[in-house]
């Protein structure tokens, strides 16, 4: 069974557990080295603690578990917990996020080597969190890298990405290019004040950055920037075609390259890794001055348009086997020009500067309403909500809807389903858990 509280746990919660599991385990010399030994049995007695949340620290007790945590997996709910230790009596393990399965409850299983999964008959009582915590950034505007999270300091955040392996690139408006690694530690890529870097995202690969350039036509429209090199050296993707270029995203399906062009509002594609051979995109809406965000569903299908001046989003289905649009772009949420709060269906809901958006497993859309201090939250069918924030600026971390942000602009996800912001004004990353 599960229930749903409230989480309170530091800005770097699982880091800590992790050392201290490490550090706890180290330290064990009562049950000395000995390996597993197949040819005796494996005995369970228990686990404690017997409830928790995302992070929390289980201990596993029994006999004959070896020391090496290659051959230990322990399954909580329906996901398999991180083995950080083991020794011949104890294993330790951390708990993952949403580790319930279908049924709503938790059980907990363990395998050792080839042996059959062992199933505790008491099932694990798995508590959601509901937590909004500030990430990284002493509050301070400056570029100082820092080990420690909370010491760095940041100057404009604008736009995040996080890859796979839970780095989060961070563009700072018209400055540098900062990340920040699942250790901590928070250092630049490049330092730069020129460029006018709008927006970034990977290749289809991974291998290459993308980065959209709000410049003139004698400047390249998109950069690129190689893993190779640490995405350190910007080199020339697309240059002639637009100027003043606000987004550039790509499909996750098939890799192909979309961007903007801010003064009229067209958009424009191309293969990947083949930007000559570029088209432009039919049937979307377009006026003078369009400063767009653009972003993808998880299965390619569905394309978002934020234009943020004009307080609107706009959708349309894609089909990245055939490569083209299906229909034409269709009014999402917003009404036009009118810079407002408003929850609500399609055109009823209101938004005031919307910046970047990101999609779930579901369809759903997450988006920074930036001058409305506040994360909305966009189903398919158009509903608009609420995510995190109350509507006041502010940097109160806590329960989403009691927390408070300083005009939000970046936004991203990871894989677990959690979501980071880029608070502009607070100069600081946030961290939204819901589940």
């Amino acid at each position: 069974m599960y229930k749903n509280t409230l989480k309170k746990k530091g800005h770097w919660g699982l880091l800590l557990v992790l050392m201290s599991l490490i550090l706890c385990f180290s330290c064990k010399d009562d049950d000395g080295a000995t390996e597993y030994d197949p040819s005796k049995p494996v005995n369970y007695e228990r686990f404690s603690p017997e409830k928790g949340g995302s992070t929390t620290q289980l201990v596993i007790t029994g006999s004959n578990f070896g020391n090496d945590t290659t051959l230990v997996k322990v399954k909580i709910g329906n996901r398999m917990a991180k083995v950080v230790g083991v020794s011949p009596t104890k294993i330790y393990a951390v708990v993952r996020a949403r580790s319930v399965d279908e049924s709503g409850e938790t059980p907990i299983s363990v395998t050792i080597g080839e042996n059959e999964p062992y199933t505790f008959e008491q099932k694990f009582n798995y508590e959601l969190t509901q937590m909004v915590s500030t990430l990284a950034g002493s509050g301070a505007e400056g570029q100082e890298d820092s080990d420690v999270p909370t010491k760095a300091t940041f100057k404009d955040v604008a736009y995040l990405l996080i890859d796979n392996d839970g780095t989060i690139y961070i563009l700072e408006e018209n400055n540098s290019l900062r990340k920040l690694e699942a250790s901590g530690k928070v250092s630049t890529v490049f330092a730069s004040t020129g460029y006018r870097k709008r927006a970034i995202d990977f290749s289809i690969t991974g291998d290459t950055m993308l980065m959209a350039r709000d410049d003139n036509m004698e400047n390249p429209a998109v950069h690129y920037m190689l893993r190779d090199d640490a995405f350190g050296r910007p080199r020339t993707y697309m240059r002639g075609v637009t100027d003043q270029c606000n987004t550039v995203s790509v499909n996750p399906i098939d890799g192909y390259v979309f961007w903007n062009k801010f003064g009229d509002g067209t958009m424009y594609y191309c293969p990947p890794n083949n930007p000559n051979a570029y088209k432009k995109v039919n049937g979307i809406h377009s006026d003078n001055s369009f400063e767009t965000y653009s972003c993808w569903s998880k299965d390619g299908r569905t394309f978002a348009r934020i234009i943020r001046n004009k307080h609107i989003i706009y959708k349309r289905t894609y089909d990245p086997v055939k490569h083209e649009f299906i229909g034409d772009e269709t009014l999402w949420a917003g009404k036009y020009e009118k810079a407002e709060f408003a929850n609500g269906i399609g055109e009823e809901a209101r938004f005031n500067q919307p910046c970047q958006g990101v999609f779930d497993e579901d369809g759903n859309l997450y988006v920074s309403d930036r001058d409305n201090n506040c994360i909305r939250k966009i189903t398919p069918d158009g509903n608009v909500t609420i995510y995190a924030g109350n509507r006041s600026e502010g940097l109160v971390n806590g329960l989403p809807l009691k927390s408070s942000f300083r005009r939000p602009e970046g936004l991203t996800r990871s894989k677990d389903g959690v979501i980071y912001v880029a608070d502009h004004d607070n100069h600081v990353i946030r961290k939204i858990v819901v589940e």
